[in-house]
């Protein structure tokens, strides 16, 4: 039975001790990073202004309304403009093309001459956007930032957070490139452990559907977005049994153009399509939207027809009844329980769009997660108490915990945080123990 007060109101102290505590944050990396990203956007321009012969404003809707009738690219319009402060000419009327993210990065799916100084202009206004938020960060007189979190602020149940009312980014889904910027209390006597439920929802799911080669590839600690890579780009047949190791490491986790960039990962790789397309039709998302809402914003572009042939292989005949089976459930009842208690009433028709059926999905294997985290969460708040400095939880995202300590403190931390994560879930006659991944260093990024 889900206990509200004991799930979501005992994590008030926490959330309140994580607000005021604050993210210590390395001010010379920041003002490195700052220079970064100052560099990169000059970069762009420069490689626009080669496709172009000019530079546009990329927040300007006249601008990139040129930039798409030089391409001859139809374009959608913005809503009426009915402001009584308008000065357009034409009041009322919708005449200047929208400039968003997801709009432009749709136009590029379509239009490949298009694409790339559309991909550019996107990089630029994220890269000033991520300036904006994340490296103009309002810190206190000791170099913390405090960010503002919600109890149970999102569908899911799990944490939301704002940024500091003086100015940044939510506290929680940092890119990995900037989370070296948040560095332990005290760098000389602390360190930051993160710990991070591995696989999670994927887990979640094969267990939930009964789906056993993904059961199988769990139980023997396989890498599912791997696996799912050899299937997808190697046309591997699951009927003969789970790959083997060698095979598995052959699945990109970099592109060719990121390593040259000196990363590890990124998200033009064949593990991050696998990755995104995996979650994507799990939980009933179709090819059109698939390829022209959840890959360009990685910069990645296919047609539907391969958006269909992936989805084709990723949904399962066990994955196709899980899927059938929400459907069921929605028409039986609105209100529903996940796996370990918590309920929900769902709102909305049920159409043939399948956007509230994607819903349920999502929240049937996201919840059980937020769950397991909130749980995590107060158990190692009641277990650190034992130690001297205390630790403090730092932040939290979707199924992970940062922690502040004492450096001898490490073995005592990792061990408290496995036994706040050790939370069995019996589903259709097995048990599942998501696996956990902890990691210590100087600051957040190191951590991983």
């Amino acid at each position: 039975m889900y206990d509200y007060q004991a799930e979501i109101q005992a994590l008030w102290p926490i959330s309140f001790s994580m607000m005021t505590g604050g993210m210590h944050i390395d001010v010379p990396a920041l003002i490195q990073t700052r220079k970064d990203v100052i560099k990169s956007v000059s970069l762009c321009e420069s490689r626009i202004s080669d496709m172009l012969g000019w530079v546009p404003n990329t927040k300007s809707p006249i601008d990139m309304g040129r930039l798409l009738r030089q391409y001859n690219v139809p374009y959608k319009l913005q809503p009426k403009c009915i402001a009584k402060t308008c000065t357009c000419e034409q009041r009322g009327v919708p005449h200047k093309p929208e400039i968003k993210k997801e709009t432009l990065l749709t136009i590029g799916a379509h239009n490949p001459s298009a694409r790339p100084v559309l991909t550019q202009c996107v990089e630029i206004t994220s890269r000033r956007t991520l300036a904006s938020n994340f490296l103009g960060m309002a810190l206190d007189q000791r170099d913390y930032y405090h960010p503002v979190y919600k109890l149970n602020g999102t569908k899911t149940g799990r944490f939301a957070s704002e940024g500091a009312d003086e100015g940044g980014p939510q506290g929680q889904n940092w890119p990995s490139h900037l989370r070296n910027i948040v560095i332990a209390d005290d760098p000389i006597n602390d360190e930051l452990t993160s710990a991070d439920l591995k696989q999670a929802e994927a887990m979640f799911v094969a267990y939930d559907s009964q789906d056993i080669f993904w059961i199988r590839c769990f139980e023997q600690k396989k890498d599912a977005h791997n696996a799912l890579g050899l299937i997808l780009f190697h046309n591997y047949d699951p009927g003969v049994g789970l790959p083997s190791n060698e095979l598995l490491v052959t699945i990109q986790r970099v592109c060719d153009v990121c390593k040259t960039e000196g990363l590890s990962e990124c998200t033009h790789s064949q593990r991050f399509i696998s990755k995104s397309s995996g979650y994507a039709f799990k939980y009933g998302m179709g090819p059109r939207k698939y390829v022209t809402k959840q890959l360009p914003p990685a910069g990645v572009f296919m047609s539907e027809a391969e958006g269909r042939r992936i989805r084709n292989k990723v949904v399962t005949p066990a994955l196709g009844r899980w899927q059938q089976a929400g459907d069921t459930a929605l028409r039986q009842s609105r209100w529903q329980v996940n796996a370990l208690g918590r309920k929900r009433e769902f709102y909305g028709i049920l159409d043939n769009s399948g956007e509230l059926v994607r819903e349920f999905l999502s929240w049937k294997a996201q919840s059980v997660i937020n769950v397991i985290t909130s749980r995590a969460m107060i158990k190692f708040d009641k277990l650190s108490s034992t130690l001297s400095p205390k630790p403090r939880i730092v932040t939290t995202t979707h199924d992970s915990l940062l922690i502040n300590h004492r450096k001898e403190q490490r073995n005592d931390v990792h061990e408290m945080l496995r036994e706040a994560y050790h939370q069995p879930i019996p589903l259709h006659g097995r048990e599942l123990n998501i696996p956990l991944d902890i990691g210590s260093g100087p600051n957040w990024r190191a951590t991983k």
